[in-house]
């Protein structure tokens, strides 16, 4: 209604009647269409707002929207809603909290002197048992406490926390604030013994312990706060419960030209899929601009998944506006927590400290002086009302699909336009929600690029919880157990299992909302030109991955002088200097120490192409900052790249940046480019149907291929690849179009690796 909505004037008495004649006719065409809701306290309400729409009583109809938000957020916290079949999904998501659960028991001193470890190095001793099984979820995968441990010290610079409790936690919940918790500060090599510091705490002989995660925490509550929602929300609801049969796409029904215009006209969601290097910044950020240039007081929300893809998509966009001339205020939300670690990441004018500065500068005008001294007496309160007025005024919000504003707006804030950015990384927990708050959702996305995170651990955790389900269903001691550990997540569960049953295949698709709601659009649209890639490498991507080659323009924004004809200038060696590179291993059959994992550890490394990339990059010219990195599907292949010593020094002469963001995994860079990329493919070996394991998927191979814009080095046995064709069936078709293209040595060429480790 447009009421709640910024308009380009005030609101007249006789446009609000024009509404509420507007809504009283289409709430009776929902009810002839849809039924009237089964509870009667839904009954109730919609015969009010029906008698207050006919009535024009603006005021009263207000107060009762406002009043039945305000219930509907209490009751999902509280957790008494019937939830929809997207809170099993979402559960399923969460399920792997779990899997970090060990039962333990801790050391005498004594044992710790037998068994030789050195006192000093930790207060206590921690053994655990890495072979339990969870009793309600037996067939979630349990990693060792040392992978866990190598995890952790990965991503986080602080030391992690464990809590401690007599029986079996709760680990989809926050733990109890007086539970006893201890730091855990190293993990045996091999044995299942953890070191800790008590910090004064008293540790029990014998119990079970999980990890302390409050970020984690307040993640999984936003997840199950913005899936209550969804379920709620007449759009989402209506794409959950119909949602349509899927469509196979074959051809865009609006040229590219006319794509803004269309997704600017159309009211609910617009799909947009954006191969890699295909615009889709560029789109964004002209649907921005084209909005906000004829809706001067409209307001738009711009998420994405991550932080990095967020602050690139602002910078654009906010650079496009201002170059345009075009006023706006804009607000990027973001954590303090988050600001304080990675401050040279998030630097822009639109963060709370500075658009709280720009705002105090400001001074009070002649009609204001009475607010002068009222401010002077409430100085300690100053930044904090100037940050809520910067946001409150920003007409462009930005904010990832997770962040804590996400859940203020529920019940609360509408947009006129919402873009998602990165919408096939998303769960339905983390897309839908932004669906549900605006008139105009664009979301761009890309499902032939890697899915949601751990999307197949989530849909065996579906399978786990049904069954659980089902044998609590069943068995009412089953049920005691389940509810007594888990609570209100159990009873949910136990609720939407008794009303609903197991999910559809349909149901379950949903896993993948982004996909799912692209094949099912009536209004949806893939880009297929080609800015980033040299032709001969877009060529290989939009064959392989889309079934037909991009159109090529990044030649027009060469020749138009937008983009750099030698990124690298002379930096590469001639016999090198074209698009694709392909430095062929042979066969671990005929050399035997071209295998992988030569050490027989069961980890996936290659030492002999990680000296081919050393011989590589030894040719590269130094003296020019480059942009370059190197990937590999395995974390054993990126710890063998960041172990050496020889390729950190190389990598030191050729760039400033740090050696850690140039050695990446391939499914850490998704969104992310180089000019050169040097890929290490590692897979050599003899195990048949295991030859490839994952890194086949095409998703996974898509991104590996696609991060280039200039030049691409792959590393890897094209040998293995023939032998097992049919396995690795994209993967094979790559080293296809690598041969076609070599056979114009401008484009592309093939080098044996002999000839590399000879030259």
């Amino acid at each position: 209604m447009t009421w709640f909505l910024p308009t380009s004037g005030a609101c007249t008495r006789a446009a609000i009647r024009d509404d509420l004649r507007f809504a009283h006719r289409w709430l009776h065409g929902q009810i002839r269409a849809r039924g009237e809701p089964r509870e009667r306290q839904d009954q109730r309400l919609l015969r009010s707002i029906l008698e207050l729409t006919k009535r024009g009583d603006l005021k009263e109809l207000t107060r009762l929207v406002q009043a039945e938000h305000d219930e509907a957020r209490r009751r999902a916290r509280l957790g008494d809603l019937a939830p929809s079949f997207v809170a099993l999904l979402t559960e399923a998501e969460l399920l792997e909290r779990t899997s970090a659960v060990y039962p333990f028991q801790l050391l005498s001193e004594t044992e710790v002197r037998r068994l030789g470890f050195n006192s000093r190095r930790a207060q206590r001793v921690l053994e655990v048992n890495p072979t339990w099984t969870d009793p309600h979820f037996p067939t979630v995968p349990r990693p060792s406490p040392q992978e866990i441990w190598d995890a952790l010290v990965d991503e986080s610079r602080t030391t992690p926390v464990l809590v401690l409790s007599p029986t079996e936690p709760n680990a989809l919940a926050r733990p109890p604030v007086d539970a006893p918790r201890v730091r855990w500060i190293g993990v045996h090599e091999d044995q299942p013994y953890l070191y800790v510091h008590t910090d004064g705490a008293r540790i029990p002989r014998r119990g079970y312990l999980r990890l302390d995660t409050p970020g984690d925490d307040a993640l999984m509550e936003r997840k199950r706060l913005f899936t209550n929602f969804v379920g709620e929300h007449p759009l989402t609801s209506g794409l959950l419960d119909a949602p349509g049969e899927p469509r196979s796409f074959v051809n865009n029904p609006h040229p590219r030209e006319a794509l803004e215009e269309a997704i600017l006209s159309s009211h609910g969601v617009f799909p947009v899929q954006g191969p890699p290097g295909t615009g889709k910044t560029h789109l964004a950020t002209n649907v921005v601009r084209r909005f906000l240039a004829s809706n001067r007081h409209g307001r738009v929300l711009v998420c994405a998944k991550e932080h990095f893809a967020l602050d690139h998509i602002l910078r654009k966009i906010t650079s496009a506006l201002a170059d345009d001339g075009v006023e706006f205020r804009a607000w990027r939300s973001l954590s303090e927590s988050r600001r304080r670690r990675s401050p040279r990441e998030h630097d822009n004018e639109w963060l709370a400290a500075p658009v709280t500065r720009e705002l105090a500068e400001r001074s009070w005008s002649h009609e204001s002086e009475g607010w002068r001294t009222w401010q002077a007496s409430t100085f300690d309160q100053h930044d904090r009302r100037l940050a809520t007025l910067g946001q409150e005024a920003a007409n462009l919000y930005f904010c990832t699909t997770m962040d804590a504003a996400m859940v203020g707006f529920i019940g609360r804030e509408s947009f006129d336009l919402v873009i998602v950015e990165e919408a096939g990384k998303c769960y339905p927990s983390e897309l839908l929600h932004s669906v549900g708050l605006g008139r105009t959702v664009l979301l761009i996305g890309d499902h032939r690029q890697l899915p949601p995170y751990q999307e197949k651990r989530t849909r065996e955790a579906i399978v786990a919880w049904e069954n659980t389900l089902v044998r609590a269903k069943t068995r009412r001691e089953h049920e005691a157990l389940l509810l007594q550990r888990f609570g209100a997540t159990a009873k949910a569960m136990l609720a939407l299992m008794r009303e609903h049953g197991r999910l559809a295949d349909d149901e379950r698709a949903w896993v993948r909302p982004f996909e799912f709601i692209f094949d099912r659009s009536p209004a949806r649209h893939r880009l297929e030109e080609q800015f980033r890639m040299e032709a001969p490498l877009s060529r290989l991507v939009g064959t392989v991955f889309y079934e037909r080659p991009f159109r090529h323009r990044k030649g027009e924004l060469v020749r138009d002088g937008l983009l750099d004809p030698r990124p690298l200038g002379d930096a590469l060696p001639r016999a090198f200097d074209v698009p694709l590179v392909w430095i062929d291993t042979p066969h671990m059959v005929d050399v035997p120490n071209a295998t992988e994992d030569d050490r027989k550890c069961g980890v996936r490394d290659n030492r002999f192409e990680h000296d081919l990339v050393l011989a590589y990059l030894r040719r590269v010219a130094t003296g020019r900052n480059l942009d370059f990195v190197i990937l590999t599907p395995y974390n054993a292949q990126k710890r063998l790249f960041l172990e050496s010593s020889e390729l950190r020094e190389l990598c030191a002469g050729l760039t400033t940046r740090v050696f850690e963001q140039i050695v990446r995994t391939t499914d850490e860079y998704q969104g992310r480019e180089a000019e050169l990329t040097i890929v290490s493919l590692v897979r050599n070996n003899s195990l048949g149907a295991r030859a490839w394991g994952f890194m086949t998927e095409p998703e996974r191979l898509n991104v590996m291929f696609s991060r280039a814009r200039f030049r691409q080095v792959i590393v890897g046995c094209s040998a293995h690849i023939e032998r097992h064709a049919e396995e690795a069936e994209r993967l094979h078709a790559a080293w296809e179009m690598y041969k076609e293209e070599a056979r114009n040595p401008a484009c592309a060429r093939i080098i044996p690796a002999q000839e590399m480790l000879g030259g």
